[in-house]
């Protein structure tokens, strides 16, 4: 099992919707999970369209907690352990408590990919996860055109650079990037601050997406990518 960490420095720019893409899409070819490690705001069940009354067992065997197998995904949420209209008003030490707890107590079975869609930010709760997730293969960082997205997304990268995990960054989703006019088909630029997220970032673009009528096929690119990435790294290329 690959781990691949997706990571935003705002919310609201798309992680979670990003995180469902590539799953399905990676799904086309392997045996993919999908984990929302969100608990303050568990919306993957929602997007995935997954029955608001889902819920997850505990397993008889040693505490383990099972996915749930969805669309030919394997899929686990913290928005499974409460109602829908639930709020968790855990502390932050709490919360990066139950978060470890539950990651590291996920059988995830025989599967070739997992991605984890993690909160926003860089609070104690995404490194409790970190700590908890095996075979991390790198990090892909979900930003938007606006300063502020670059702004936080660079505290991410500071993050990563300073735990000591060591995990590499594939690339960057730059999501809402436009939207297609609906009379000539020409696109239009949202957010657009003339900033060049590469330079701001010094990582690589892998995929630029639109606003919204998202198809699975406009995250077959950031897949590949993605794959290639972890093959090679597997090489020690």
């Amino acid at each position: 099992m690959q781990t691949i960490l997706i990571m935003s420095g705002k919310g609201g720019v798309g992680k979670t919707t990003v995180s469902i893409g590539i799953a399905r899409s990676l799904s086309k070819k392997y045996n993919v999970g999908i984990y929302d490690a969100d608990l303050m705001c568990p919306n993957g069940p929602r997007l995935l369209g997954m029955d608001e009354h889902s819920r997850i067992g505990t397993g008889i065997d040693g505490g383990m907690f099972y996915p749930i197998e969805y669309e030919g995904l394997k899929v686990f949420s913290t928005g499974f352990m409460l109602p829908q209209d639930a709020v968790m008003t855990l502390e932050g030490d709490r919360r990066s408590l139950l978060l470890k707890d539950i990651s590291s107590r996920l059988d995830w079975g025989d599967i070739d990919y997992l991605i984890v869609d993690l909160p926003p930010g860089t609070g104690d709760e995404n490194l409790a996860v970190i700590e908890s997730m095996p075979n991390i293969e790198g990090v892909v960082l979900v930003v938007t055109g606006k300063h502020e997205s670059l702004d936080d997304a660079g505290r991410v990268l500071a993050m990563l650079h300073d735990i000591p995990q060591d995990i590499p960054v594939i690339g960057i989703v730059r999501n809402m990037a436009y939207v297609c006019c609906p009379k000539c088909e020409d696109k239009i630029n949202l957010f657009e601050d003339n900033v060049n997220i590469e330079d701001e970032l010094d990582n690589t673009v892998i995929g630029t997406l639109p606003y919204k009528n998202l198809t699975r096929e406009d995250f077959d690119e950031i897949a590949d990518q993605i794959d290639v990435f972890c093959s090679d790294a597997a090489e020690g290329v």
